[in-house]
């Protein structure tokens, strides 16, 4: 969603507005759910269980067909070797797998608190630039806590506006449609 605010003081109601108005738009979440058809679920259980018994079938000729029994262990043993080789290969690409996501995590929770720091001195910065304005025109200041509340839920809208708007983006991009129109 892209929301269109003002900077203009006569306007901060409506842009506060619009504001909010994003805000709740963004917090809306649908939970789809796949259709199933329990008659196709039970032929793919069927048409595994055929694809395994097959598998296991070929095994049983390869082991019976050779005379003497030797070189049906011989390659019985060479197909085991093999199975085992990528069985190890695979626990090893899991657990790779689960290390790498809990990187990805922990530089998430990383970000997240940066990105919070940020909206912070981000909030502090407009306040003391609003205060050295008020100064410099002997205008009274508001209060700055309430001031830099204001400026960081701000920010932290901008923000992530910016954030769902370069996703929605990359996603366009992924589908081809280009994203030449997204600002």
């Amino acid at each position: 969603m892209i929301a269109c605010i003002s900077p203009a003081d006569s306007n901060f109601d409506e842009s506060l507005n619009t504001l909010k108005y994003a805000n709740r738009a963004r917090n809306i979440q649908n939970k789809p759910v796949v259709n199933k058809d329990p008659h196709s679920l039970q032929l793919a259980a069927l048409k595994d269980q055929i694809t395994q018994l097959q598998l296991e079938l070929l095994k049983n000729r390869s082991m019976g067909s050779s005379g003497n029994g030797a070189a049906g262990e011989g390659s019985s043993s060479l197909a085991s070797a093999d199975f085992e080789l990528l069985k190890r290969r695979n626990t090893e690409l899991e657990s790779r797998n689960r290390e790498l996501g809990a990187q990805v995590s922990a530089l998430t929770v990383s970000e997240r608190k940066a990105a919070e720091d940020l909206f912070s001195l981000q909030a502090k910065m407009g306040v003391l630039e609003l205060k050295a304005n008020g100064a410099s025109v002997g205008k009274s200041t508001v209060d700055g806590e309430e001031m830099e509340g204001v400026l960081e839920t701000h920010l932290k809208t901008i923000m992530s506006l910016r954030a769902e708007n370069q996703a929605l983006a990359d996603a366009m991009q992924m589908v081809g449609g280009g994203a030449e129109g997204v600002v």
